[in-house]
């Protein structure tokens, strides 16, 4: 029999033998240091549940207690979730079932049939239907974006563009006929102007080469279509005149009504470049009109270029030339004596007096025949004193 003593707080048990399987397979899972505390443990549970169930029931009839209480409350819990399947069952069939009419799922089938409805367009009312009637009468036949496409391309309305564009390609096609006329007009002037200077030219040929008979190996050459010295392209210098001694004139054919005397443009550039491009030392420009500036007159002489207006009676243009070759002698000639340059321009002046009185009296033989004989008389008696000028002219040279 096991000796049990206890202190209130501490129990000791001496000589305890426990016939329990459960218990001794407890105590073979853990080791030996860990069994006090185990058994210590079961103790104190097993003490506690019988304080628990009460001391004096025996345990087969707690364990039928037990197990009847266990029993109740497992199929009340069977019960209570049945009920709450059941519950389950009806609110997804009230909710979700399509074939409900109130349920969740029917009404958003109907709102879906609802709206699908409103983009029919086949159904009357409809938002589609109502867009397409729109779009209809806006872009249909005989619609408003037709018409008012009709006025925007209708050429014949002022404000419509196609009508601004027509105008506008209307007005270039005028400005391009404009500019083709001007250029056919200026292009058929150009070729007057060319066949005038061509025919001057050819006038103005004879009159040399009559002219250059009268004098000793003068020899004239028409050049205005040959290229010279300048280039392929450069025909500046009509006509040259080679005197004895190989010596050149050039000489440039005008017929204009207006001539340029300085600048890039003006005649005397031209006369230089025409003595480069023919090799020549002296250059005379011959005028079929009275174009020359006022300060020019109808003779004028700067340095080794002459500038003469010859209407046809071959006397300032024979002048031209005798100056011309005069000049070309005594600037290549070094055994002609220097000439008194003050007497040089004192002559010249003298001839261009004697040209402006020939030009006056010329003008009154044209405007009035009272008189014609004494006209004629004091025209020749000019012609023989400028030739006396020229003469003196070549003495003091």
């Amino acid at each position: 029999m096991a000796h049990i003593s206890h202190d209130g707080n501490t129990i000791k048990i001496d000589g305890l033998l426990v016939e329990d399987p459960t218990l001794a397979g407890l105590l073979a899972s853990h080791t030996e240091e860990e069994w006090e505390g185990l058994i210590a443990r079961a103790l104190i549970v097993g003490a506690r549940g019988l304080l628990t169930m009460g001391l004096g029931f025996d345990l087969e009839e707690v364990q039928s207690r037990v197990r009847s209480v266990l029993g109740e409350a497992l199929a009340e819990a069977r019960s209570s979730q049945q009920e709450l399947l059941t519950e389950t069952r009806t609110a997804f069939e009230e909710q979700l079932s399509p074939d409900l009419r109130g349920s969740l799922t029917s009404r958003v089938v109907n709102e879906l049939a609802e709206m699908l409805s409103q983009v029919d367009a086949a159904r009357p009312g409809s938002h589609a239907g109502r867009l397409l009637k729109e779009l209809e009468q806006r872009l249909g036949p005989g619609g408003d974006f037709q018409r008012q496409l009709q006025v925007l391309l209708d050429p014949t309305q002022a404000a419509s563009p196609l009508g601004q564009w027509g105008r506008s390609v209307e007005a270039k096609i005028g400005e391009v006929r404009d500019l083709i006329a001007g250029n056919q007009a200026r292009t058929a002037e150009a070729a007057k102007g060319t066949a005038k200077g061509f025919a001057y030219e050819d006038d103005l040929e004879a009159r040399l080469r009559g002219f250059a008979g009268t004098q000793t190996g003068w020899v004239v050459e028409r050049c205005s279509k040959t290229p010279g010295l300048l280039g392929p392209d450069s025909m500046v210098g009509d006509l040259v005149v080679t005197i004895p001694g190989g010596h050149r004139i050039v000489v440039e054919a005008k017929h204009k009504s207006q001539l340029t005397l300085t600048g890039q443009d003006g005649v005397l550039a031209e006369l230089d470049s025409a003595m480069a491009n023919r090799s020549a030392n002296a250059a005379v420009c011959v005028s079929a009109q009275d174009a020359f500036p006022r300060e020019v007159g109808p003779f004028g002489i700067y340095d080794n270029r002459i500038l003469c207006a010859d209407d046809g009676d071959g006397v300032l243009l024979a002048v031209a030339l005798r100056l011309a070759a005069n000049q070309v002698i005594s600037i290549q000639s070094s055994a002609t004596p220097h000439a008194d340059p003050a007497e040089i321009r004192r002559l010249a002046g003298r001839i261009m007096e004697i040209v402006q009185r020939f030009q006056q009296v010329q003008r009154a033989l044209g405007q009035t025949t009272a008189g014609i004989d004494e006209v004629r008389k004091s025209l020749r008696e000019m012609r023989e004193q400028i030739r006396a000028q020229v003469d003196d002219i070549l003495a003091a040279l």
